[in-house]
This record gives C-alpha cells, sequence and structure tokens, in this order.
C-alpha cells in the first residue's frame, strides 16, 4: 500500500498531463504531493525527510516550470534527484558505514556475508547516476510525451527490473547461509 502512496502525485501529474498538459500536469504533480504529506500525517502521524526534500524539490523546480513555461526545470529535477542519491550513496563509501548500513538495523545487517551490503549500496549509487543521465538523455533527444511516459512508467519499469536483478544477487550470496 505504501507503493500506492508514493506512486499518487506522479499518477495525479500523468492524468492531468495527458488531458490539460505539461503546465496543468505540473500544478497537479505539486497539489498532489501537497495532498500526500497531508495524507502521510494522518495516517502515520509523522512525515518522514524524504518526503519534504521531494516536495520543495517539486515545488521550486515545478513551480519555475510554470512561471518560465518551460519544461526542462521539471525535466532536470529528475536527473538532479537521481544524481543527488546517486553522490549519497556512492559517497557513502567514503565512511565508516554505507549510506545501506546506515539505513539497516544492526541485527539485519548481521544476516549478510561481509562486503555485501557494501556492493549493494555501490549498486544503488551506480544506478541512480545512470537513471539521472538517461533521463536527461531521453529529455533531449525525444518529445515531450515521451519523456513525460518515461518518468511516470519507464523509470519505474527499470527500476523493478534492478530490484529484481538485485534480487537474483542476493539469492547467489545469502544460498549458503543457513
Amino acid at each position: 500500500m505504501r507503493f500506492l502512496d508514493d506512486f499518487f502525485p506522479a499518477l495525479v501529474f500523468f492524468i492531468v498531463y495527458k488531458i490539460y498538459g505539461i503546465y496543468w500536469g505540473t500544478f497537479a504533480l505539486i497539489i498532489g504531493c501537497a495532498v500526500q504529506l497531508i495524507y502521510l500525517q494522518v495516517k502515520y502521524k509523522k512525515i518522514e525527510t524524504l518526503y519534504w526534500i521531494t516536495f520543495f524539490a517539486i515545488l521550486i523546480f515545478g513551480g519555475a516550470t510554470i512561471i518560465f513555461r518551460d519544461p526542462k526545470f521539471l525535466m532536470w529535477k529528475v536527473s538532479l534527484a537521481n544524481w543527488l542519491f546517486g553522490t549519497a550513496f556512492l559517497g557513502s563509501h567514503f565512511f565508516k558505514k554505507s549510506l545501506l548500513e546506515v539505513f539497516l538495523k544492526a541485527d539485519d545487517l548481521k544476516k549478510f556475508p561481509p562486503g555485501v551490503i557494501r556492493s549493494l549500496n555501490h549498486m544503488w549509487g551506480w544506478f541512480f547516476m545512470l537513471l539521472g543521465t538517461l533521463n536527461i538523455y531521453i529529455a533531449y533527444h525525444y518529445s515531450l510525451n515521451t519523456w513525460v511516459n518515461f518518468k511516470v512508467f519507464g523509470i519505474l519499469g527499470i527500476t523493478l527490473v534492478f530490484i529484481i536483478i538485485q534480487g537474483v544477487y542476493l539469492h547467489k550470496k545469502l544460498k549458503n547461509i543457513k
């Protein structure tokens, strides 16, 4: 169910974009994110920091898209967010704990062989870097409609395939552990 909570603003954006165009779609995305924050506050009594960051990024880049009548602002937001995540994952290797190690509980970390979490962390870092690059490539080499379809469905599909690949990787690494 949390997946649907997260996908709500993108779905609203997509529907409104298809009917009214990019600027109304962008406005709907901003409103959808605001509604999402209210929903999360009511349902969970807490809004995670990532949702606030996402909301303000969409507010800034989406607002610039509407004010300057240029969808490139919104397109760049997707790439910049992915590159920021990628940098955070890859940069965390220079610290005592990788980003995934920070997010996982100590008991969960003990279930993995040495180095597996850091490898996964590295994979996520490069995944986000490549996804940001692919997004900006599509934004500049294909139509706005193709980019919107990619943003809403392509990124989701690529992410699901990547998660499956990681599942296969984890299965191979964990099959000998009882």
